[in-house]
């Protein structure tokens, strides 16, 4: 049928070769592409999308979240860690997840009982960190509690007389994006601030101490005043008071925002001169 059909159209053609019913040729060859196979192409597409949702969706979130709750009942710390760990490896786009098996690699760190063995659980901790900001799916509270893990990770650092410069500098990092997605925040300018004099920038920490106290000025909410604000500080600030190495040695980590701060606007400026 479909060899004799062009012979008819041909046939129809002028005697200087054209064809004279363009039209029938046109409709002729619509429903010559549909019988020999477009019928089907909806639902090719179809198939084909649910593949792609099931591959690409589906398959990663169950796999991370039948993953995820093994981890509630593995046997130890170390299981835990290692199924969270396939858990966030099994579906990428989970920043999510992969924030908290950073944060747990961080309670292993600090938990070690001697240097090795925090390094090695502060180096993977560290390296998750940075590889989860630098993800544009991190989620808006993201860099704050990264900030405070690699705080923590520096203060562990410091009980087994480790460097600390590192972690510093990326829990510095953390908190200035912090404070670019919440900037009317008045804790993440201390927290910032604090952070920043830790890792021996003064000037930052002068600048941002300032700004608190400014804001915290023209505020009219007593909540967010820098009165009613704590910040995380496991460290010993120098020169702070003289209750700063007993409230670390005791392992209170939060401190009130508002002495921080008047202690930085001026501290800060001394010592970037």
């Amino acid at each position: 049928l479909w060899a004799e059909r062009p012979a008819s159209l041909l046939a129809s053609a002028g005697a200087n070769g054209t064809v004279a019913d363009k039209a029938e040729i046109r409709a002729e060859s619509r429903r010559f592409a549909y019988l020999a196979g477009g019928r089907w192409l909806p639902l090719v597409l179809a198939l084909a999308g649910c593949l792609i949702f099931v591959v690409q969706t589906w398959q990663p979130v169950m796999q991370s979240w039948l993953l995820s709750v093994q981890a509630m009942s593995a046997p130890s710390p170390m299981a835990q860690q290692r199924l969270l760990a396939d858990a966030s490896r099994s579906d990428p786009l989970n920043r999510k997840l992969a924030l908290q098996a950073a944060q747990f690699e961080t309670a292993l760190a600090e938990s070690a009982s001697e240097p090795g063995g925090f390094s090695e659980h502060a180096r993977a901790a560290l390296a998750a960190l940075v590889d989860v900001m630098a993800a544009e799916t991190a989620g808006p509270t993201a860099p704050k509690v990264a900030g405070q893990a690699c705080l923590d990770l520096a203060a562990a650092a410091a009980k087994f007389n480790l460097p600390t410069a590192d972690y510093l500098e990326n829990a510095e990092g953390f908190y200035s994006l912090a404070l670019k997605r919440y900037p009317s925040s008045t804790e993440l300018m201390v927290q910032y601030a604090v952070t920043a004099a830790l890792a021996g920038d003064w000037e930052i920490a002068a600048a941002n101490a300032e700004a608190a106290f400014q804001l915290s000025q023209r505020i009219p909410h007593t909540d967010k005043k820098l009165e009613s604000q704590v910040v995380c500080l496991p460290l010993v600030l120098p020169g702070f008071d003289k209750n700063s190495a007993s409230a670390v040695a005791s392992g209170s980590k939060l401190r009130p925002a508002e002495p921080l701060a008047n202690w930085l606007r001026k501290q800060g400026n001394k010592q970037a001169k």
